[in-house]
């Protein structure tokens, strides 16, 4: 009885820390809806992605957790990224992704996009037959009072400003989950579309 038990003890803790990693049918299934479909529309819509090195500007509210948090994204996106290389840029008028971090109000008054009221993250991606040539996203730092949920935002709006416009609720440790998450790391789904996308 006693062997028993251990042996019942050792594969629940072998278990517990075996991650299922995901196979190729679901990798095609969530890349599909993520990438084909957006937020906004139910419609499919077209694929986008960047064929050129994204260079991302940080503007409006200065805050060194958000500063930190957007260097080990960059990092984690390049480990993931084989076709172009993601930096950050100090110069305003050399950046092809805008991070802008503020109040609504602020946002519109610097990109003249407007943000629905109820959000608290946004972006929107501006494109030709040749890719993404830019995007902005927004991040609502006067209204998140919870960094960690600051944070999850800052990499969600960047990795759909890279062409990932859709969300879901499939998947609550996705950043693409639809629901409320503080997740601030990619899912091992999630590395496997961001593979797929930028190969």
């Amino acid at each position: 009885m006693k062997n028993l038990l251990v042996l019942l003890l050792v594969f629940y803790i072998t278990k517990s820390f075996c991650q299922t990693k995901p196979d190729s049918t679901e990798i095609l299934s969530y890349y599909d809806t993520i990438v084909y479909y957006s937020e906004f529309t139910k419609s499919r819509c077209d694929l986008k992605k960047y064929d050129k090195d994204i260079k991302i500007y940080m503007k409006g509210e200065n805050i060194d957790f958000m500063n930190e948090e957007l260097v080990r994204i960059v990092s984690d996106l390049n480990e993931l990224i084989s076709s172009v290389n993601v930096t950050i840029s100090k110069d305003s008028n050399d950046y092809n992704l805008l991070v802008f971090l503020g109040s609504r109000e602020e946002f519109y008054k610097e990109t003249r996009n407007k943000v629905r009221e109820s959000a608290v993250g946004f972006f929107v991606i501006f494109w030709d037959i040749y890719g993404i040539f830019l995007s902005k996203s927004f991040v609502d730092t006067e209204r998140i009072k919870n960094p960690q949920f600051m944070k999850h935002t800052l990499r969600e709006e960047i990795t759909q400003c890279m062409g990932f416009t859709n969300d879901t609720y499939q998947y609550k440790n996705s950043i693409f989950y639809d629901g409320f998450s503080t997740v601030t790391e990619f899912s091992d789904l999630d590395k496997e579309i961001i593979k797929l996308h930028y190969k």
